[in-house]
């Protein structure tokens, strides 16, 4: 499959004969949705679904393994992603990192700063 990134017709004949796995198709989408971690829209994750649903089958057919599998998601998600960043931008602000503001990191410290002090308190006294 290392060829199939320079020939777009082997990659287009591949998505046609593995067109038919419709009864994969709900586990495909769950399977790219929890490793992106939101919802592409259809169209970014059109093709990387179809290549999940062959890569199932083959899963369920003893043809890969299972760690074989979990690269070819991970790869079929990278293409969503590069999907999105360059035809859909208004959906980039989804691949960011959610990463909490510094207000609650400055109030988790003063909270655990008055724990620390409270406690520090109690073992001197008692």
């Amino acid at each position: 499959m290392k060829n199939l990134k320079d020939k777009p017709q082997e990659i287009n004949s591949f998505l046609q004969e593995n067109n038919n796995f419709i009864e994969f198709k709900d586990e495909a989408h769950q399977l790219i949705v929890k490793e992106l971690g939101f919802e592409p829209i259809p169209q970014a994750s059109k093709e990387a679904e179809l290549l999940t649903r062959a890569m199932l089958k083959s899963l369920y057919s003893g043809k890969i393994s299972k760690k074989n599998f979990k690269k070819g998601l991970i790869v079929n998600c990278n293409t969503v992603r590069g999907m999105i960043r360059k035809y859909y931008p208004e959906q980039v602000y989804l691949l960011e990192k959610k990463r909490p503001s510094v207000s609650y990191l400055y109030l988790g410290l003063c909270i655990f700063t008055v724990l620390v002090v409270i406690a520090l308190i109690i073992f001197l006294y008692s």
